[in-house]
């Protein structure tokens, strides 16, 4: 292990695909096959890797994003899950130590 490690930042099926409630259009689709690659690498060789997702609820009108921004990255639903080839790889690797799926509940993934 190198001792680095890589957070993913809200790369779900809401903020990514074209379809997605809350998407970045071509720029996010632009990047998913180096990020995915980027992922693999780092569980090959054991650096930790931080899933960071946005994590909302339908029914919480007293969130302070639900003001800013349309409904996206619902519990349960669609909108939420990994996008593209991360979705695969996830779910192969989930058990593994380094590997931290975070739900967050703010805009910030350090807060």
């Amino acid at each position: 292990m190198n001792n680095q490690a890589i957070i993913v930042i809200d790369f779900t099926y809401d903020f990514i695909s074209i379809d997605g409630k809350l998407n970045c259009g071509r720029y996010g689709l632009a990047i998913t096959e180096t990020l995915v690659q980027l992922v693999q690498n780092y569980d090959r060789i054991g650096n930790y890797i931080v899933l960071a997702i946005d994590c909302h609820e339908s029914d919480d009108v007293y969130h302070p994003e639900n003001k800013l921004f349309p409904a996206h990255n619902i519990i349960n639903l669609t909108g939420r899950e990994l996008y593209g080839d991360l979705v695969y790889w996830y779910q192969q690797c989930q058990e593994q130590q380094h590997i931290y799926y975070m739900n967050k509940r703010r805009y910030s993934t350090f807060a």
